[in-house]
C-alpha cells in the first residue's frame, strides 16, 4: 500500500509507503542512483536539484484524501496549501512571507474551502482573497493570501 504524487507543473515527486517495498530510482550527476523505501517512510524528490529526502510518517495524512479527509499535523502553510490547491482546483499566491514559517494540524471533512481559509485565519492571523481576474477562460481561482 502506498500514495504517489506526481504532477506534470510541479518540480516534486512524494511517494508514501504504508505496506510492503518500494524501490525509487532517479538520475543524479548522470548516474542512476535507487533508495529502497520501508513502511512509514515518506520520500520527496526534488527534479530541479535531483535530491532526495526520506521522512518518517504514519501516511495518515498522505492516504486521508481516499476517505475524502484532509488532515494537516503540523503541516507548513505551503504544502497545506498545495494540498488545498489540488482538492479545490485553486490556486494560491503568498504575498507575505512571514507566513511561510506556519504550520497548522486539524482535519476537514467535507468543508468547504472558505471554512478551512478561516480557521488558519483565526489561528495564525492570515488573511485572504479571492483575486478577479481578467481572463473569463481560467480554469482556477486565484486566492491571496497576506
Amino acid at each position: 500500500h502506498f500514495n504517489v504524487e506526481a504532477y506534470e507543473k510541479e518540480n516534486r515527486v512524494s511517494a508514501t509507503l504504508v505496506e510492503g517495498k518500494i524501490g525509487f530510482i532517479y538520475k543524479c550527476d548522470n548516474a542512476s542512483k535507487k533508495v529502497l523505501m520501508a513502511p512509514g517512510q515518506k520520500l520527496v524528490y526534488d527534479s530541479k536539484d535531483s535530491k532526495v529526502q526520506l521522512y518518517a510518517t504514519s501516511g495518515e495524512s498522505e492516504i486521508a484524501w481516499k476517505e475524502g479527509k484532509i488532515i494537516f499535523r503540523n503541516t507548513p502553510l505551503e504544502e497545506g496549501l498545495r494540498m488545498l490547491e489540488k482538492r479545490y482546483n485553486v490556486e494560491f499566491i503568498i504575498k507575505n512571507n512571514r507566513l511561510k514559517g506556519d504550520s497548522f494540524t486539524g482535519t476537514f471533512t467535507n468543508q468547504r474551502l472558505e471554512r478551512i481559509l478561516e480557521y488558519f485565519q483565526l489561528s495564525s492571523q492570515i488573511r485572504w482573497r479571492y483575486l478577479d481576474s481578467p481572463d473569463i477562460t481560467d480554469e482556477k481561482s486565484k486566492i491571496e493570501i497576506y
